[in-house]
């Protein structure tokens, strides 16, 4: 039996969207390979949402000590925890923040990546990724070449988020290494972009209807 690795991402105390979503899709995959789900949680020591995570996952693996992120320092715990569990496919959000390590991470391992994938599928037991080509109009289903284990990120908004499978994770805790390397950036601050009323990236359905050029009256 072997493993998936699922990657959280929060910030500011909260588990973000495109975490639930990678689990979902994890426990489809794991279904069909008869793999262990497991969710890699780096964060501060007693996250509020560990419980809520671990009825997504089979384990939970609790990297504690890390107040606030840091890509060089996830990559760096990442490939660790990779080699020791070597899990045959690592999900990771296709954010900011998951871009900010996960290429880097891919080539410290030697794993092929693809990124921005809407979906992950297997076939005679390997996982190939579907991305979106032309701006959309193509899927394209991507083989990967021949690797201990694979990287993909996956965008937001790809899978539902709603709880799949049943699961109660086992919750197996780790103090931040001791010997990490120094760090070639450091946390500042948050500055979140300013939000309307309502959310558009959630959205199951978007109509845009504009305007003519000229005035109203000629629309």
């Amino acid at each position: 039996m072997g493993e998936i690795f699922v990657v959280a991402e929060h910030r500011k105390g909260e588990v973000r969207e495109v975490t639930y979503q990678m689990l979902w899709k994890a426990n489809d995959l794991c279904q069909k390979l008869s793999h262990t789900l497991t969710l890699v949680l780096i964060g501060s020591k007693d996250e509020p949402f560990l419980d809520a995570l671990k009825e997504r996952a089979d384990k939970v693996v609790a990297v504690e000590g890390l107040q606030d992120f840091n890509g060089d320092l996830y990559k760096e715990i990442l490939f660790r925890l990779i080699q020791e569990h070597k899990p045959l496919l690592t999900l990771v959000a296709h954010t900011p923040w998951g871009m900010d390590f996960a290429p880097s991470l891919s080539v410290k391992l030697g794993f092929p990546i693809v990124t921005d994938c809407v979906d992950v599928v297997v076939d005679n037991g390997k996982p190939k990724a579907v991305r979106q080509i032309y701006s959309g109009k193509l899927f394209s289903r991507v083989t990967f070449r021949d690797a201990p284990g694979y990287l993909v990120t996956i965008r937001s908004g790809a899978f539902p988020a709603e709880k799949a499978g049943d699961h109660k994770g086992e919750v197996v805790r780790a103090p931040l290494p001791a010997d990490l390397p120094r760090a070639g950036k450091q946390f500042v601050a948050f500055e979140d972009a300013a939000a309307g009323e309502v959310d558009i990236t959630q959205a199951e359905l978007l109509v845009s209807i504009g305007r003519g050029v000229g005035e109203a009256d000629k629309v």
